[in-house]
């Protein structure tokens, strides 16, 4: 919970930098920002008080078809 705009300032900093000391390992800063909201909300799916049924590993794969810069993110990346 929190502000939302402060949230994002922090992501796409988090994003910017990320991709400057990993270049090699997500194509684009929006890349690494989708990826890192996806696991946000994962944790928070995992995790929160008001979460009827669970997300499953196959489900969080496949909400994330086609978000990799117009491809899938590797399955062993997801898995981890």
């Amino acid at each position: 919970m929190g502000e939302t705009q402060e949230r994002e300032r922090v992501l796409a900093h988090f994003s910017r930098r990320y991709r400057q000391c990993n270049p090699e390992s997500l194509s684009t800063e929006e890349t690494v920002h989708t990826l890192t909201c996806a696991i946000m909300l994962l944790n928070t799916d995992l995790h929160g008080n008001n979460v009827g049924k669970r997300m499953s590993c196959s489900q969080f794969i496949s909400n994330l078809e086609g978000l990799n810069d117009g491809k899938d993110f590797p399955k062993d990346l997801l898995k981890v």
